[in-house]
C-alpha cells in the first residue's frame, strides 16, 4: 500500500522524475479516458502531457480495499486549468505492486 500512496502523493507534486522510478519496461496503465500505455517510457510521456494540461492536481484517497492480487482505491480528483477552472470528479484507481514496483494501473470512472 506504501508505493500506492507515494505514488499519489508524487502525482499531486507532477513529480514525474520520481513517479518513473515506481514503474518498470513492463507496467501497464489502462484508462478509459486516456488508453492504455505499456513500460515507463510510454507511461510517463502520457503523465506529462496530462499534467501539463493543468496548473494544479490533487488525488485524494477517499477509500481502500485489497481486491484479487492489487489494491483499489477511490479517489476524489481535484484539477484546475492554467484560467483558473477547477473540476473535481470521482474515480477508482486499482493498482497492483510487486516488488516494490508499479505492475499495472486501471482508472475506472465511477
Amino acid at each position: 500500500k506504501e508505493v500506492a500512496e507515494k505514488y499519489f502523493e508524487l502525482a499531486n507534486k507532477s513529480d514525474l522524475d520520481a513517479i518513473a522510478e515506481l514503474f518498470t519496461d513492463t507496467s501497464t496503465y489502462r484508462s478509459q479516458n486516456t488508453g492504455t500505455f505499456t513500460g515507463r517510457d510510454e507511461i510517463i510521456e502520457m503523465q506529462k502531457g496530462f499534467h501539463s494540461q493543468y496548473s494544479s492536481l490533487n488525488w485524494k484517497i477517499d477509500g481502500f480495499k485489497e481486491q484479487d492480487e492489487g489494491m483499489l482505491f477511490d479517489i476524489v480528483f481535484e484539477r484546475t486549468t492554467f484560467d483558473g477552472e477547477k473540476f473535481t470528479s470521482k474515480v477508482q484507481e486499482y493498482i497492483v505492486v510487486r516488488d516494490e514496483k508499479i505492475e499495472e494501473v486501471e482508472i475506472r470512472n465511477v
